[in-house]
């Protein structure tokens, strides 16, 4: 087993009744695993006694968790567990499972007490794919082959399994064809545990050197999650933030570490994110020292490791990039007094891919985190197939940092289409979009694209992006674009700055840039994840409205096409002046029902439901209301709005 020494429930009573808790069933094992802290006979007298069961009952009387994890040694071999499971379940827990190498359950019958009990789940530990793999690590004979069988009984009694692996220097060189073992079973969670030298008598030697192992890691990673199964480590037990290289480069498995049995060792002083990390774990840094740690010195890579590691946005994917696939809207939560319940909707399938984080410009609002390493063309097809293999042709978006700095992305265009993708989106900033790269996308099936343009004015616009020369690039890529056949969005995001002048930039549109195949979206820039670059340039709602109503007002005279305007980083109505004069003629966005659900969930007031634009409008973002609070919404009470 892995977990030889998890202590066992009979700690002191809680006040409140934990989520999860472990409890230790016997110290007898089935095999004699050489990464285990202790090696004990394989039966022990507590097998044969009922000692168990008024241990759990005295466990129960104190607190009830959510969820009671059964362990050892190996708790299959005691007989009296369909009998812990119900009296678990009796005493209230909603979820029961066992811990198991899952030898003792090549029997069906005890695979089918055990359901009958009451058992939710199994955490199977895989080790390897081979039984001579196996044999070299729990000096047991057959473990994969009774695994196998094992898998059909768990299928059969209708139990959820998770698999678990610890990785160390005997296991990672099999985690690659584990994921592929995996991926052919029903199981669809995997738990890598960072490996953990409890006791004296637990190997050191077993400690990884995570970057030496890096690309094995990654691949395996990318293997597993490209086949649907969520790859994390057990809540509190991943590895600590600066374990890879760069910090983030597999966040999914970098998360915050419970502080028991951490330390920092002397080079964690360098670090900026020292107060807020436990540390490293106490037996790895005994044995590797201030090896095993890299400092971390860059305030905005800092800032994105809870995004990256398991926050908001805890999906990462394949080498680090961030997944944000769209899901259902979701009204209000209860984060603030007065904020309307959630409602649920369908999903929207648009799958969208950072395929790079790199960007040749540094807009002062953005929020991307640009040290991150790009998408690998396998890393994108894996994505989307993996889209499929869930029952799901969805459109793709293509974005970055800047995707067109990606070398192969018009050769992802073209397979997205071959896998099934009905349009392809490029968010792009255009400026190294030229006639050629443009007929290229376009060939390569490219449908459009939303690129953004963020100022009439060139000193302006070079200013906000840090990149001077780029907003001339931008224009004559946006023209490229257009002239390829490809439709265009512009998306402007207004700021503090920026804002005052909208009426102008509809103006520029419509004398420079005015085309058949092009349309102007607003975005209002706003605090995302570890964003932005410079917060000086985020305005409210409210200061921005009268430029919004006269850019509407005036880009309805010029014949410019406004869309999308309120997206869920867009223009709330009810801050802008005579919203329904100012709004009639455009299209606001889809109805917040049917569309993509923010990460942090839209605020509304219970009011809004008597706004006339109730069901275009998405309110604000989770972030701004805690900043700004909620005052600005203001109900438009009227007859329904109508495009």
């Amino acid at each position: 087993m892995t977990h030889a020494t998890v202590p066992a429930l009979e700690g002191s009573a809680a006040v409140q009744a934990p989520d999860e808790r472990p409890f230790r069933v016997t110290d007898a094992c089935a095999a004699h695993c050489v990464f285990c802290a202790e090696h004990v006979p394989r039966r022990t007298p507590d097998l044969a006694t009922d000692a168990v069961l008024d241990r759990l009952r005295q466990a129960l009387v104190r607190e009830v968790p959510r969820r009671l994890v059964l362990t050892g040694g190996e708790p299959t071999l005691h007989p009296r567990l369909p009998r812990l499971v119900a009296m678990a379940r009796q005493f209230g827990c909603a979820e029961v499972e066992v811990e198991t190498l899952g030898l003792p359950l090549v029997d069906p019958t005890r695979v089918q007490r055990l359901a009958d009990a009451g058992l939710t789940r199994v955490r199977l530990t895989l080790l390897a794919t081979d039984d001579t793999a196996a044999e070299r690590l729990t000096r047991t004979a057959g473990v994969v082959t009774a695994q196998r069988t094992v898998l059909g009984h768990l299928a059969a009694a209708g139990l959820a399994i998770t698999a678990q692996t610890p990785v160390h220097q005997g296991t990672v060189a099999e985690l690659e064809a584990l994921a592929g073992f995996v991926a052919s079973t029903a199981i669809r969670r995997w738990r890598w545990q960072p490996y953990v030298a409890d006791g004296p008598a637990a190997p050191r030697d077993l400690h990884l050197d995570t970057r030496a192992v890096e690309a094995v890691l990654r691949r395996a990673f990318a293997s597993a999650q490209a086949a649907g199964i969520d790859v994390a480590p057990p809540p509190g037990r991943g590895w600590h933030w600066c374990a890879f290289s760069p910090a983030v480069q597999l966040g999914g498995l970098s998360v915050p570490t419970s502080a028991g049995g951490h330390v920092h060792v002397p080079a964690c002083a360098e670090c900026v994110v020292r107060t807020t990390c436990p540390g490293v774990e106490r037996s790895l840094a005994d044995h590797r020292g201030d090896a095993a740690v890299a400092p971390i010195r860059d305030a905005r890579r800092a800032a994105w490791l809870p995004v990256h590691g398991g926050g908001r946005d805890a999906g990462v994917g394949t080498g680090g990039h961030q997944r944000h696939d769209l899901l259902p809207i979701a009204r209000a939560t209860d984060a603030l007094p007065g904020m309307s319940a959630p409602r649920a909707a369908e999903p929207v399938h648009e799958l969208v891919l950072r395929i790079v984080h790199a960007c040749n410009q540094r807009c002062g609002f953005c929020w991307v985190d640009f040290d991150q390493p790009a998408m690998t063309l396998t890393d994108i097809v894996a994505r989307i197939e993996a889209a499929r293999v869930a029952g799901r042709a969805p459109r793709i978006a293509f974005t970055g940092g800047e995707p067109t700095l990606h070398p192969q992305l018009a050769e992802a265009v073209r397979v997205a289409r071959e896998l099934g993708a009905p349009a392809v989106t490029l968010q792009t900033n255009a400026a190294r979009i030229d006639a050629t790269l443009a007929q290229a996308l376009a060939t390569a099936g490219l449908t459009d694209a939303l690129v953004s343009l963020h100022s009439a004015d060139a000193a302006v616009s070079d200013a906000l992006t840090a990149a001077p020369g780029t907003w001339q690039r931008s224009v004559a890529g946006i023209g490229a674009l257009c002239a390829a056949g490809i439709e265009v969005k512009l998306n402007h995001v207004l700021t503090r700055q920026t804002g005052p002048a909208f009426a102008s930039f509809v103006a520029f549109v419509a004398d420079h840039l005015a085309h058949p195949r092009l349309q102007v979206s607003v975005a209002v820039a706003g605090h995302i994840d570890a964003g932005p670059l410079d917060p000086g340039l985020l305005p409210t709602h409210t200061e921005l409205g009268p430029h919004v109503a006269a850019g509407l007002h005036l880009a309805r005279a010029r014949g410019v096409r406004m869309v999308g305007l309120t997206h869920p980083c867009g223009v709330v109505p009810c801050t802008v002046p005579d919203p329904l004069a100012a709004f009639a003629g455009h299209t606001l966005g889809a109805p917040a029902e049917d569309a993509g659900r923010l990460r942090d969930g839209g605020v509304k007031v219970p009011a809004c439901r008597e706004c006339a634009f109730d069901k275009v409008c998405f309110g604000v973002r989770q972030e701004y209301s805690s900043r700004h609070g909620i005052a600005e919404l203001v109900p438009v009470r009227a007859a329904a709005w109508e495009p």
